[in-house]
């Protein structure tokens, strides 16, 4: 069984020493390593040339295009494997992940297996160690639960079944790009396996305590919501997935409306909140979703977040820009982004 490691590489000098030693000293071996560069300014991409003239398994490719998502595009478009695993370049796989992997589909033939991961510093310390799926679930095919695909969307700790991903699945987004290949890779498997071990150390970034948002990544999160309806129409799996799908994007929604507040020119924040807020009035699905029915949270943030009075007031955006200027306030509501 073949396994095709995909990384993009945007000026990732910084990290790839480390982080592609852990790729390329894996314990599985049957494997090939798709680099794929996004114009780097700082020598990102002679180094993976580099490291391909060294090593036969290793691919350095070109992406012309800006974006993370096109790169990964480029990397499965020359992949050869049975199976895909995405990784991002300034994280950390752990080196016997793959085989972890491999050994839990030999024994059951999973199209995805999910697993563990830890986030950690840039110096790989260890910050909190996370599980890939709730607690509730047990150990049986996971696809017998519709609301797997409300799992932590990452590409990272997963690993796919390289015909399960469609060409549809790598939109053009800047926000919420990875989950549709993974949600809709999840709809459309048959059986989705998880091993109960730390496959991938993930460096979270404080991006979201920015006191400068932009307005295309905020919109952005309608393009995506769009695509991936659209995607499980096509492929049929939209009337059963319908509850989760509509909660998901709402909840996507209700956290980008929530950004708002960060923004710094007083015009275009109130164009972008009154964008998202229209979406979510016209695609109220979600409000008659299970979901959305116990969760008081999701209920009072649509409360306080869709009242057009409520918002507008002065102390209601300042009590919630502090939500972002506080990193234990960001990491608790953060969770609206689910």
């Amino acid at each position: 069984m073949k396994v095709s490691v995909i990384i993009p590489i945007y000026n990732a000098m910084e990290y790839l020493p480390i982080s592609l030693e852990k790729v390329l000293n894996q314990t599985y071996h049957n494997i090939e390593i798709l680099l794929v560069d996004n114009n780097s300014k700082d020598g990102s991409y002679d180094y993976i040339k580099t490291l391909e003239k060294n090593d036969c398994r290793v691919k350095a490719l070109i992406a012309t295009m800006q974006g993370p998502n096109y790169a990964r595009k480029v990397g499965f478009e020359a992949s050869t494997g049975d199976y895909v695993l995405f990784c991002d370049s300034d994280d950390f796989i752990v080196e016997d992940a793959v085989e972890c992997f491999v050994n839990k589909i030999k024994e059951t033939n999973a199209d995805i297996v999910v697993g563990n991961y830890k986030e950690v510093t840039k110096n790989n310390e260890v910050l909190k160690e996370r599980k890939g799926i709730p607690y509730k679930y047990n150990g049986e095919n996971l696809k017998e639960h519709n609301d797997i695909i409300h799992i932590k969307p990452a590409l990272w700790n997963k690993i796919f079944r390289r015909n399960l991903i469609k060409e549809s699945f790598f939109i053009t987004s800047k926000i919420g790009e990875d989950m549709v290949i993974t949600i809709s890779s999840i709809m459309e498997a048959k059986n989705i396996a998880y091993v109960d071990k730390t496959v991938y150390h993930y460096v979270p970034n404080d991006e979201g305590l920015s006191n400068s948002v932009n307005a295309r990544n905020l919109l952005d999160i309608l393009t995506t919501t769009e695509e991936l309806k659209k995607i499980a129409k096509t492929q049929n799996t939209y009337n059963r997935y319908e509850d989760e799908i509509e909660f998901l994007c709402f909840t996507h929604v209700i956290y980008k409306i929530l950004r708002t507040v960060m923004m710094e020119n007083e015009d275009e924040r109130i164009e972008v909140y009154t964008r998202l807020r229209e979406y979510l009035k016209k695609n109220c699905k979600y409000k008659e979703t299970k979901y959305y029915k116990t969760k008081i949270y999701y209920r009072i943030a649509a409360m306080l977040l869709m009242n057009n009075n409520i918002y507008n007031l002065n102390i209601s955006r300042k009590m919630l820009k502090a939500i972002f200027e506080n990193k234990t306030l960001y990491k608790y509501f953060k969770k609206l982004d689910n």
